[in-house]
C-alpha cells in the first residue's frame, strides 16, 4: 500500500523590490514600494479604522462577523468620500 503525500503549492512572487512601512497620524498604515522593474514608487493606505478592527479580531475581542459587519460599514463611508 503506498501513502500519498498531498503537496501544498507555494505561493508565487508577482514582484519584488524595496518598501517602506509608515504609521500615519490616524493611526492608519503607508505601505510604500518601488518595484526592481520601476523607477517610481507606488503606495497603499490602510485606514486607521481598519487596523484598529484588525487588531481587535486578533485579540479576540471582536468576532470574526463582527469585524465583517464593522469593516463592510467602514467601507460604505469611504465610499461615500
Amino acid at each position: 500500500m503506498s501513502e500519498q503525500v498531498e503537496v501544498t503549492p507555494l505561493p508565487s512572487v508577482i514582484h519584488q523590490g524595496r518598501y517602506r512601512l509608515y504609521q500615519n497620524p490616524d493611526g492608519g498604515m503607508r505601505i510604500q514600494y518601488r518595484r526592481d522593474d520601476k523607477d517610481t514608487d507606488d503606495f497603499i493606505e490602510v485606514p486607521g479604522e481598519m487596523v484598529r478592527l484588525s487588531q481587535a479580531m486578533s485579540e479576540g475581542t471582536m468576532s470574526p462577523m463582527e469585524f465583517i459587519k464593522a469593516g463592510m460599514s467602514l467601507m460604505s463611508k469611504m465610499k461615500g468620500r
